[in-house]
Parts: C-alpha cells; structure tokens; sequence
C-alpha cells in the first residue's frame, strides 16, 4: 500500500497532462544537466508539436556522450554509444560488386 501511496500522484499527474494536452519531454545526460541547450530543445520540439512540454532532465553515467530523449512514446538514440555501434555495423556489411 505504501508503493501504491508514492506512486498516485505521479500517475494523477501523467492522467492531467494527457488530458491538457502537455507532452512529457525527458532529457538524459551524463550530468543531468544539458545547461540552456535543453530549453533551446525543448522550444524546438514545442515549436515543432504546437503543443505544451515539460521537461525533465535526468543523469545516467553509463551515457559516455550525446543524448537520451523522449518524446511523449517516442525515444531518440543520440548517444555516442548508439552512433559507434550504428558505424561498426555499416563497416561490417559487405561492399557491392561492381559489374
């Protein structure tokens, strides 16, 4: 029950920006901290949805550099992580043969 009382007002909060029509936007760096970056981002994706965000910027050490962002469902891999096993697997297919 106690799980239950932590988790409510989170979920009432999730129920009410669905119903104004707010789109959550997560931010995950190194640090946590994208700086003026971030609010550039998110007037981005604002400008881009015309719609209301929130942002929420959040640290993840494991993040080596680059980005985790969420949009709304929606999830983009700008990590250098990402970016290098992208570029490994492209090094990795086979070339053409030319005729």
């Amino acid at each position: 029950l106690l799980k239950e009382c932590r988790t409510f007002p989170a979920l009432v909060e999730r129920v009410w920006r669905k119903q104004e029509g707010i789109v959550p936007v997560r931010l995950t760096t190194t640090t946590g901290n994208a700086g003026p970056a971030a609010q550039h981002l998110l007037h981005i994706i604002e400008s881009s949805l015309k719609k209301s965000c929130v942002l929420e910027e959040r640290a993840d050490a494991s993040i080596v550099g680059g980005l985790l962002l969420s949009v709304g469902d929606e999830r983009f891999d700008a990590t250098l992580r990402s970016s290098l096993v992208h570029l490994a697997s492209r090094l990795l297919e086979p070339l053409p043969l030319s005729s």
